[in-house]
């Protein structure tokens, strides 16, 4: 989850009102927030991954504003024409799209300045695939002379954010932080640049913003520039930013911007409410509540929705356009439970249908995590979803793709329980330099195109002296406390060591591998030292275990 820190006057300020620990803590958990640390003047906070909204103190403190009973619902913004064009010209051909938007009536200051930039890069870090997918600029439009111009560039010389001389691109991209970091997002040749009619640059997205266009607290109006590879993705990130602009002013205006693509022409931004139904039965059914049509609307107010009509039990609710995560009935659902309150609602306990027992599965993954402690093994938890990117590096192709992921990092089903290792060795190796760490854990797997859940326990090694001998005293050591003979078999695995890895087999079935991680996938991940790594097959093993043996096995 996201960490947001941000001022509670700044807080106070937006959701106009005092706001007592008591109720930062209370209102915090009906945000799907969780507060970390009060300490003078600071708040620090983990905001839920599917509330963008409330990445900064504007979000925040609007969402306050509702449940304090400041305001109900949400201010519906009219977007205003305008003359300002941005013009595609010799665009990058690997990242095509570019919106923009300008936003007038501000009244910044430092701090609105500071939760502005968290903003931006918890949504790239987040949404935007670390900038891989979408990328964010906003700039002092006074500075601009429009129309603005997109597009690829061989070279070129500017000022880059935050220093005071000129700079070639690969210069930039080579001596700044921001482009060392994010070099690998640009071509050489064809570098992105948004570039004013009197030459003056803006950014080179999506790597750095130009010093030329800083935004500072004496900005009244700015200029937002969203480019990216994902159009309508762009489209919803801009929503947010807006959202975020329109609290740091009175009388805050939003005008469209026109963007020329050759024959195309697309307006910018999107921000108009989405109209969303919702049905009282349907509140009934899946929460198990029986509320009135004005307890409905209360609730849906509270949460900073507008109802814009009532028609028998169906309510058509106007949904704000920086609520990203709101896209269906049951989104809206889920806001009137939490508006009404858990803890309100009372729980049945169903009758059971069979006699209950521990499945022989979760009593064999129980004996495996004991051996494993054992042996001096720390357990880890990781997510089933995991980055599709990282398994093409590591070699793996066979697994299920999410076709709609929220998140880069998470757009795929895993299929190993190695890969995750791996991503926590990376994460423990500053911490200390003999990692040993295993998980048990489920994977599916994807064979003639039907998917089927698999329980396996994954082990992973990591120390200066660390070789295949270490894992193989391990699997040496399981089998013999299972109860189970096997013998390994010469194998390639994209993964591993040539000559250092081999397949489990017990008769004529494979179910595990063991070896060395290969020196390409260490340099990947930034890992100094040595890696060995272990998986088996749960599951398959259950079926080779005889009754008798789970019986006797010091887990009952």
């Amino acid at each position: 989850m996201p960490t947001v820190e941000v001022k509670i006057s700044d807080v106070e300020r937006i959701a106009k009102t005092y706001i007592s620990y008591e109720e930062l803590e209370k209102y915090l958990a009906k945000l799907k927030c969780e507060l970390v640390e009060v300490r003078g003047d600071k708040l620090i906070y983990e905001a839920s991954y599917d509330r963008p909204d409330l990445f900064s103190a504007e979000g925040l403190g609007r969402a306050l504003r509702n449940l304090v009973g400041r305001e109900e619902g949400f201010k519906e913004l009219p977007i205003k024409d305008s003359e300002v064009e941005v013009i595609t010209s010799n665009k990058p051909s690997y990242r095509p799209y570019v919106l923009g938007a300008v936003v007038k009536g501000l009244n910044l200051d430092d701090e609105s300045i500071s939760q502005l930039f968290q903003l931006q890069e918890k949504i790239h870090f987040s949404y935007c695939g670390d900038r891989a997918l979408v990328a964010i600029g906003i700039h002092d439009f006074s500075q601009v002379k429009p129309p603005i111009y997109y597009k690829a560039v061989s070279e070129f010389t500017f000022k880059p954010l935050g220093y005071e001389y000129l700079m070639s691109i690969k210069e930039i991209l080579n001596t700044v932080d921001k482009g060392v970091k994010y070099k690998h997002l640009v071509r050489e040749g064809e570098y992105p640049l948004l570039i004013d009619s009197t030459g003056t640059v803006l950014s080179m997205p999506p790597i750095i913003n130009s010093e030329y266009t800083r935004i500072t607290p004496n900005t009244k109006e700015v200029f937002i520039d969203i480019t990216g590879t994902e159009l309508e993705l762009m489209f919803r990130i801009m929503n947010l930013v807006i959202g975020a602009l329109v609290e740091r002013g009175e009388n805050v205006e939003v005008f469209k911007v026109k963007v020329v693509d050759g024959s195309n022409i697309i307006w910018s931004p999107r921000y108009h409410p989405k109209v969303v139904e919702l049905r009282l039965s349907n509140i009934r059914r899946l929460v198990g509540i029986e509320l009135t049509q004005d307890e409905v609307v209360k609730c849906l107010k509270t949460s900073g929705f507008n109802v814009r009509s009532v028609s028998g039990e169906a309510f058509f609710v106007s949904v704000p356009p920086y609520r990203i995560d709101v896209m269906q009935e049951v989104d809206l659902i889920e806001e009137v439970a939490i508006a009404y309150g858990y803890e309100r609602i009372t729980s049945d306990l169903i009758p059971p249908t069979h006699p209950g027992g521990i499945h022989p599965l979760e009593r064999l993954s129980k004996l495996v995590k004991d051996l494993m402690i054992g042996l001096g093994y720390s357990e880890v938890v990781n997510f089933m979803l995991t980055d599709s990117e990282f398994l093409e590096v590591l070699g793996i192709n066979n697994y299920v793709v999410l076709e709609n992921p929220k998140m880069k990092a998470y757009s795929a089903v895993r299929s190993s329980l190695i890969p995750s290792l791996l991503q926590s060795v990376k994460t423990n190796l500053p911490y200390s330099k003999n990692i040993r760490l295993f998980e048990v854990g489920d994977v599916v797997n994807l064979s003639n195109n039907l998917a089927s859940s698999l329980r396996k326990v994954g082990v992973v090694a990591s120390a200066e002296d660390v070789t295949l001998t270490d894992m193989l005293v391990v699997l040496k050591s399981l089998m013999y406390v299972l109860g189970v003979k096997y013998s390994l078999r010469k194998c390639v695995n994209p993964m591993m060591i040539s000559g250092r890895c081999g397949e489990v087999v017990v008769g004529d079935l494979t179910i595990g591998v063991v070896g060395e991680i290969h020196p390409r996938i260490l340099n990947y991940l930034e890992i100094t030292m040595p890696v060995a790594v272990m998986e088996l097959d749960i599951s398959a093993i259950l079926s080779l275990i005889n009754s008798e043996v789970l019986r006797t096995s010091p887990s009952n």
